[in-house]
Parts: C-alpha cells; structure tokens; sequence
C-alpha cells in the first residue's frame, strides 16, 4: 500500500483503504496495519483498515442474515452456502443490490458494537465504514 500511494497521485480527500480477513492476519500484525492507517504524518490521503473477524464471506453472509451463529471460517462457509449454494469465491451477477447492501451494513454495524478501535476482535466486520465513506462520497 505504501507503494502503491507513493506512485499514485493522490488528492486532498482521497481515501486508501485496506481490506484484509483476520484468519489471515495476527493480532501483531493487525496492530501494525492498525498503526499505519492512524499515522497522519504529512498524508493528505485519509487511510482506513477494514478487517473480517473469521473472513470476508461474513460481510457477504451479512448481506442476506445475522450471523449469530458464525464463530469459525468453517461455520461462516455453512451459513453463506444457505445463501449462495455452491459459492467458490465467486459471485453471479445480480446477487446483491441496494436494499442488501444497506440490511448488511446495520447487520455490520450492530455486530460491532461497541464500535471497535482497530478490528473486530470477535465475530465481526469493519467493511461497512468502508461502504458508508463510499456512500457518502456519492451523495
């Protein structure tokens, strides 16, 4: 990412986000991330860190239900195939509109609460923070 600001022109306003699942990532890790999105030295790019607390596919999941019973990957795959039968880490078209987007953000929103500082240390997703920025750069 660092690079990637570096070579790319960046206004005033701009917004560079991370997203990352926390499977993937530990908890030392998920702070450095967590360090360098709060660092403001002379960045005129705001940065934000989105994580999934098992994975992505929560964010997804979210799109259709709460996920009040998802606490492994292995559990968030089983609720998410309910959904979308079959999924491989791919989406059809026409899946996913609006109305969906919206019921996952407060789904997302209520899972987080309190609102988090760095990432969802539970069953969680910071992905709608990204989703309301963007919503709101479109009004």
């Amino acid at each position: 990412m660092k690079k990637e600001l570096n070579r790319t022109s960046m206004r005033l306003g701009d917004e560079a986000w991370l997203v990352v699942d926390k499977d993937k990532w530990s908890d030392e890790q998920l702070q450095l991330l967590h360090e360098w999105v709060c660092e403001k030295r002379g960045s005129v790019v705001k940065r934000g860190l989105a994580v999934s607390n098992p994975k992505f596919e929560l964010w997804l999941l979210l799109h259709f239900a709460d996920a009040v019973s998802v606490n492994s990957s292995a559990s968030c795959d089983n609720e998410l195939n309910k959904y979308l039968p079959g999924y491989k880490k791919n989406i059809p078209k026409g899946v996913f509109d609006n109305e969906k987007m919206d019921k996952a953000v407060v789904r997302a929103e209520k899972l987080d609460t309190p609102p988090c500082l760095g990432w969802p240390h539970r069953t969680g997703t910071t992905i709608y923070r990204l989703v309301k920025s963007m919503q709101k750069s479109f009004v």
